[in-house]
């Protein structure tokens, strides 16, 4: 018997998240440029990638993100690191959800 892909994820998702750890924002700001960029690339595409196998089709945030380029997503989301040091303490990639949610929101 043959599992569908779209049910081998939270299978796939839980073993790829006991080996990878999540940095905090704090962690983010003390890694250098390259890797900073490189970090909210991986970390869109994984937000992306997500809803789309939740929901099958085209994610929200991808529609709002056409056009910009991956350095102007960076500076939005540390400009948001920036504006809330209290949060910086959480998990980066959910800053930077929860940051690329409300910039959509914003300009819609």
């Amino acid at each position: 018997m043959t599992l569908a892909p779209r049910r081998l994820l939270p299978i796939i998702t839980l073993v790829v998240a006991s080996n990878a750890q999540a940095i905090t924002s704090t962690e983010y700001r003390a890694l250098q440029e390259a890797q900073r960029q490189a970090w909210v690339v991986g970390a869109v595409d994984g937000i992306l990638t997500a809803q789309l196998w939740q929901t099958n089709k085209e994610p929200e945030i991808s529609k709002c993100l056409v056009g910009l380029h991956p350095t102007q997503i960076k500076a939005i989301f540390e400009k948001a690191l920036e504006a809330n040091p209290e949060r910086w303490h959480f998990p980066a990639a959910f800053q930077l959800f929860d940051t690329l949610q409300e910039f959509c929101t914003v300009r819609k």
